[in-house]
Order: C-alpha cells, then sequence, then structure tokens
C-alpha cells in the first residue's frame, strides 16, 4: 500500500500533528508526543491506546532518518 497520499490527509489521532512512514509503523512528529503507530496488514491502527510512545532517542533517530529535525520533528 502506498501510504503517500494518505499521510498528507490523516494526522496522530493524539496531537494531530503530520506522521512519518517509518516501515510498519506510522510515527508522530510532534517531540513531546512521540507516539507510533502500528500497520497491520495495510492498514494503519490509528487508536491511542494502541500506540506505543517512543524514547526521545529513539523518536530523534526516526525523524533524522526521514530528513527531519531529531528536536523539533520538522522538515529540514
Amino acid at each position: 500500500m502506498n501510504l503517500q497520499g494518505l499521510l498528507e490527509l490523516i494526522r496522530c489521532p493524539k496531537c494531530k500533528s503530520p506522521l512519518v512512514h517509518d516501515g510498519d509503523w506510522l510515527v508522530s512528529s510532534d517531540p513531546s508526543c512521540r507516539l507510533k503507530h502500528e500497520i497491520k496488514q495495510e492498514i494503519p491502527v490509528l487508536i491511542p491506546e494502541e500506540a506505543v510512545e517512543m524514547s526521545v532517542n529513539e523518536w530523534g533517530h526516526v525523524m533524522a532518518r526521514h530528513g527531519r529535525d531529531r528536536i523539533t520533528g520538522k522538515t529540514s
């Protein structure tokens, strides 16, 4: 499934920030939220209670891997 078009429409259900596609996860780009939402059978699970909170370090690495600032999550 190509999530690129979908990512322009959906946001993190908790903080409403844009999401970053990282493997089998959609990751919130908000540094105060840092939730990652699993993609199961090509369907994003956007239920906050099922999301996993990432450590600051792990979240920063994901943001950097996708060309975003590792502290703010904003695009470079």
